[in-house]
């Protein structure tokens, strides 16, 4: 989906409230050695696109004035007590060079999990791991098979295999997702420990 923009040349705080009571999100655009661009984004376009899912790991198109742009999404800014997006950072960025983003975790497995069957709970460490790689190739997500954890076990980064053309920034012992105990599987191993 395209998110439509127009150009916005004025600038502070009692601007950005003008913008939002008119519907739209104030944001800029920047990267790619251009000068920033400062924003009017539609709220409705905006908030259509985050509903889509993989919303900070995925190109977005901004139509700004009726030329399109391919941006990622850098920061959205949310007011603390309601929750609505206040504001949004574009980042521009060569098709030819790597860039970073967080590309959303998704735990496989779980139901052959041995600690799973023993009462754990498999849970992901971190929701979503940082990676370089061209525009092109991010993934929509990174799979986590923990199918063969018992409890108290982890898959680290290093175990698990990433798509072509993409690298991991973090070191490679990352701890991702693990099989937890519970007091249930605690007093179930206690048991069959004592047998």
């Amino acid at each position: 989906m395209t998110m439509k923009a127009t150009k916005r040349t004025e600038s502070g705080k009692g601007i950005a409230r003008e913008v939002r009571n008119e519907g739209n999100i104030p944001a800029v655009v920047y990267g790619a050695g251009k000068a920033a661009t400062s924003i009017n984004l539609s709220a409705y376009d905006l908030m259509m696109d985050m509903n889509k899912g993989n919303f900070f790991s995925k190109v977005q198109t901004l139509e700004i004035d009726g030329k399109e742009e391919q941006v990622l999404v850098r920061d959205l800014q949310r007011h603390p007590v309601s929750d609505n997006v206040i504001h949004a950072d574009f980042l521009r960025f060569n098709a030819k060079k790597a860039v970073k983003v967080a590309v959303p975790l998704v735990l496989l497995g779980a139901d052959k999990s041995p600690g799973v069957k023993l009462g754990g709970v498999p849970q992901l460490v971190i929701a979503a791991l940082e990676v370089s790689c061209l525009a092109k190739d991010i993934p929509t997500s990174i799979e986590v098979n923990i199918a063969h954890l018992k409890v108290s076990e982890s898959v680290r980064l290093d175990e698990i295999e990433l798509p072509e053309g993409v690298k991991a920034t973090s070191k490679q012992n990352l701890s991702l997702a693990s099989v937890v105990a519970t007091r249930q599987t605690a007093l179930a191993q206690r048991a069959g420990s004592d047998a």
